[in-house]
């Protein structure tokens, strides 16, 4: 076999696999226009904190449950930033395994599309120190009726 005849073969074994490739990416975006639906909720933020449950609603209700993992904390501040910053603020000690407000966190954000994305901070006082420390998280979520 001659070097011409092996180059010009490789390059369309190539050629056929991305021919492909865009043709299923076609009938793909065709069908669905890539909705956002095929990509994950998810809800993260940094110890000592973890997210348990998330929601983001039609009508603009973001509804999310942080749990403390770590000793007791007090002071603690939460803001989620929208087009403007929204905060929640809950007193008293939050004791390691309780949830903040020991219910769901209820944010007002206006939605739009079908999913919605954006981040949080919250600010807190380990019981019995000085300093405050930030947890900074995200959440995407598919937007429910």
């Amino acid at each position: 076999m001659k070097k011409g005849q092996a180059a010009l073969e490789f390059l369309m074994t190539y050629g056929w696999m991305l021919l492909v490739l865009v043709a299923i990416i076609s009938v793909m975006w065709y069908f669905t226009g890539f909705n956002v639906k095929f990509f994950p909720s998810t809800c993260t933020v940094e110890p000592p904190f973890s997210c348990l449950e998330y929601k983001a609603q039609e009508d603009g209700i973001i509804t999310f449950g942080i749990q403390n993992t770590i000793g007791d904390v007090t002071d603690v501040n939460m803001t989620l930033y929208c087009e403007q910053p929204r905060s929640f603020v809950q007193t008293g000690v939050l004791s390691n395994q309780d949830f903040i407000n020991e219910t769901l966190v209820h944010f007002s954000c206006p939605v739009t599309g079908s999913q919605f994305k954006t981040s949080f901070d919250i600010i807190y006082r380990n019981v019995g120190e000085g300093p405050t420390h930030t947890a900074s998280g995200t959440i995407r979520a598919h937007i429910e009726p």
